[in-house]
């Protein structure tokens, strides 16, 4: 049994997310599936590449108290928004965060059974210091 114990040491549960080399071999495991040649896009560039900071404004028809709760619980389920808000009567949704606009849109039509209309996408650049300044088109 100590043997067994030598050849195979627990796997490490932390994992940086780092785009070197070294931590997207070790992240690899994680993904459903992984290039042959080390040259190709991996799943993983794919997801560091296609995951922006970004604010999205959405029209869906909200006309009454419970289709207002149905798109706040959906909302409040994605757990890659950091901030939403909810415009009962202009029939607008805003949401912020790390996220693909397309996932999220599809994820609440799929949910609320209720017709999604992306209207504007802005992708945010974050500084080190903490300030905001929106990408220019």
């Amino acid at each position: 049994m100590d043997k067994q114990r030598k050849k195979n040491p627990p796997p490490s549960s932390s994992y940086s997310f780092a785009t070197s080399n070294q931590s997207i071999r070790r992240l690899a495991c994680l993904l459903p599936f992984r290039t042959s040649h080390p040259k190709e896009l991996s799943a993983i560039h794919l997801f560091f590449m296609s995951h922006k900071f970004c604010c999205m404004t959405m029209r869906i028809n909200i006309d009454c108290n419970g289709c207002y709760q149905k798109i706040r619980r959906t909302l409040l389920q994605m757990q890659e928004l950091e901030s939403h808000l909810i415009e009962r009567k202009q029939c607008m949704v805003s949401v912020c965060g790390v996220f693909v606009p397309q996932d999220i849109a599809i994820r609440l039509r799929k949910k609320t059974n209720r017709r999604v209309e992306i209207l504007e996408i802005k992708e945010v650049d974050i500084s080190n210091d903490g300030s905001i300044t929106p990408k220019p088109p």
